[in-house]
């Protein structure tokens, strides 16, 4: 995938409320074939639902990609948006040549800490929570790479005061 279109992609994964509305599984599917029509590139479809059956084991079938996720999703008892953020986010980072560049972790880092600062202060931004969720990708060695061990404390501590609340 063409550099410029994963970092598009990787805002969209990030600002996902500045690109649709609402943020649902249907406008997402939406946004991603309408980004790949405009684009004349199905890299990220084709690319995304081989990755999704190598890693995950989930077959594909008529459904794409997008069925792939529900079947994760069911598996993992987990909400949609954060099934596809934590997998397209693994996907584009880790199957790019390009590595973690420092546009990429830059964009990565400020909207983590922006989220973070937010719950830390208990501020009622709707879907904080979830969001954060979505873009906390702490099983990926690449993830892990993107913070200091004071923060990555920090995230660690968030984590677990979110995932009390369930």
């Amino acid at each position: 995938m063409k550099i410029e279109h994963e970092i598009e992609l990787l805002r969209f994964i990030t600002r996902t409320g500045m690109y649709i509305s609402p943020i649902n599984r249907d406008t997402i599917i939406s946004f991603i074939h309408g980004f790949e029509s405009g684009s004349f590139n199905r890299e990220f479809s084709e690319g995304f639902r081989q990755y999704l059956a190598n890693k995950y084991r989930i077959r594909t079938g008529a459904t794409g990609w997008p069925g792939q996720i529900d079947q994760l999703t069911e598996k993992r008892s987990q909400n949609w948006l954060i099934t596809f953020n934590q997998c397209a986010l693994d996907f584009i980072i880790s199957d790019s040549p390009n590595d973690l560049t420092e546009e990429v972790s830059g964009l990565l880092r400020l909207r983590i800490q922006t989220l973070t600062e937010r719950i830390l202060a208990n501020e009622k931004f709707p879907g904080n929570e979830e969001e954060w969720l979505s873009l906390y990708c702490f099983e990926n060695p690449w993830f892990r790479e993107l913070w200091s061990n004071e923060e990555w404390g920090i995230l660690l501590s968030v984590f677990q005061k979110l995932e009390s609340r369930k």
